[in-house]
């Protein structure tokens, strides 16, 4: 299995965070799963622009983002962090059509290889904590969203949806996450969320 780029530049600043003397004993790493819009719609796919056969078969999967998180938390109100996410879409076009130069029809079959990274920061303000275990907060998440993508085809004016393989800045809101404290160092961690990488998440957070 490869490190992509998210999972390296979190070894290197765990790794020097580590290093220091002294570590925070208000940073927590933490790591996650979940349920992406992209993800979804992906998935559903079934025409593209450029394909002129209405027969064409799309056979589309995808991998549940997975993300990489840093907090430091200075006081018991607010968090800021650093978030990494990466996830995978990968697909199989059967019988797509299109147009070639001399305007004949050329049929082929298409690979598709696509990744989405997303980069930023996460401010978090954290409501009263209940029952002495279970921790609310609300969030931002801001950042950058970046893609890399590999297409089989012979069409040079192949081309995906807008909202697929466009690099853009990205600002989201998580309007409620949690931590629930299983000791005094482990909880489980969730969030709903509005906008890249994900809108629901599952994970482990580990406070050092």
């Amino acid at each position: 299995m490869k490190l992509t780029p998210y999972i390296f530049t979190f070894i290197i600043l765990l790794a020097s965070l580590m290093s220091n003397a002294q570590i925070p004993e208000n940073l927590s790493v933490a790591i996650h799963t979940g349920i992406s819009y992209t993800g979804l719609a992906f998935r559903s796919l079934k025409e593209l622009k450029g394909n002129k056969s209405a027969n064409a078969r799309f056979d589309l999967d995808t991998r549940a983002p997975l993300s990489l998180s840093l907090d430091l938390k200075p006081n018991e109100r607010f968090s800021i962090g650093l978030l990494f996410s990466n996830q995978n879409f990968s697909g199989f076009i059967e019988g797509y059509t299109f147009n070639y130069l001399d305007d004949s029809l050329v049929i082929e079959d298409v690979d598709l290889e696509l990744k989405r990274y997303f980069i930023g920061i996460t401010p978090k303000y954290y409501w009263k904590k209940g029952n002495g275990n279970i921790e609310l907060y609300s969030s931002l998440r801001v950042g950058y969203v970046l893609w890399q993508s590999d297409i089989s085809t012979t069409d040079q004016s192949f081309e995906l949806p807008e909202w697929l393989g466009f690099s853009r800045p990205s600002v989201g809101l998580v309007p409620i996450g949690g931590n629930l404290f299983i000791t005094n160092q482990i909880a489980l961690n969730f969030e709903s969320a509005i906008a890249a990488p994900y809108v629901f998440r599952l994970g482990f957070q580990y406070s050092l």
